[in-house]
């Protein structure tokens, strides 16, 4: 399947901001814990269909490489399936469902297939948009905190992944969802809770602010006198048809996000691109990375 390559002229402003960041983001960044030294670093992704689109583990897992410069064997894999709550995972966990590995990997499993350095749990989009007392938005949090913990006892890094909220135009009679920052936003927050929800049960844990990263492109084509919504414009790139997928420079902006997140060190010299990127516009996405990551 062919892909489209994207080319893009960064205004001055935006390279002076990337320029002026740089140097900052690693004094920002020297706070955030590092993977320990060992020689292969375990990353597994629990998540739904924005987990599986372009192969997101993939992309965490060449991001690291080439951080780490071919120093560590990173080995990735994920559990995920179309439309799947955490609420979903946990049911498939408690029903030992043939069909999931998640049982395996969190309980049942051998002591190889249950070493995982790196656990990241991914939200389905649409529950934050939930008030906290619906059934879902608590089944949520119950999820989290019972297969966060499960991998917290098993010594796994956790990570929450903060996902990207719908890019449909504002005008859009058919739209369903608020404004795109407006749910971004909301996510933002649920992101949060889940975030305090984790720590209650004792199981320290990171947010990869993949959304805020979204965000952050968005305000920067607003910035520079653009409209977000458009065709082309670097905001709307991001996105598949559907406005609700990641594109593959989409994916590249999350995995940037949650490799910076979690190794604590910038990715912006890092220079794995996929194909149909063009490298100034891999470079501005990994800046934009650290940008999120360092806050």
């Amino acid at each position: 399947m062919s892909r489209t390559r994207y080319k893009f002229v960064l205004p001055a402003a935006i390279i002076l901001t990337m320029i002026l960041l740089g140097g900052g983001l690693y004094l920002f960044m020297s706070g955030f814990s590092t993977t320990t030294d060992t020689s292969t670093i375990k990353v597994l992704i629990i998540g739904n269909s924005f987990t599986y689109q372009n192969n997101l583990d993939k992309m965490v897992g060449e991001l690291m490489t080439a951080q780490y410069q071919g120093a560590k064997t990173i080995e990735t894999d994920k559990v995920a399936f179309g439309g799947y709550r955490l609420y979903d995972h946990w049911d498939d966990y408690d029903e030992s469902d043939p069909n999931s590995n998640i049982r395996t990997y969190l309980q049942d499993g051998s002591l190889a297939e249950k070493d995982w350095d790196v656990i990241i749990f991914q939200e389905q989009v649409e529950l934050p948009g939930l008030p906290t007392f619906e059934e879902s938005r608590q089944n949520s949090l119950f999820a989290v905190e019972e297969l966060g913990l499960m991998a917290h006892i098993n010594g796994s890094d956790v990570i929450l992944l903060e996902t990207w909220a719908n890019a449909f135009h504002p005008d859009d009679p058919d739209n369903p969802y608020p404004e795109f920052f407006v749910m971004q936003n909301q996510i933002a927050e649920a992101n949060l809770e889940l975030m305090e929800a984790l720590n209650g049960k004792g199981v320290p844990s990171k947010g990869a602010h993949a959304g805020d990263a979204f965000l952050a492109v968005y305000n920067d084509v607003l910035a520079s006198g653009g409209d977000p919504y458009a065709d082309g414009s670097w905001f709307r790139v991001l996105y598949s048809e559907d406005l609700e997928h990641a594109s593959v420079a989409g994916s590249y902006l999350a995995a940037a996000v949650v490799t910076a997140t979690h190794t604590g060190q910038p990715i912006s010299n890092t220079d794995w691109v996929p194909p149909g990127i063009e490298p100034d516009f891999a470079e501005y996405l990994r800046a934009t990375a650290d940008r999120v990551a360092s806050e």
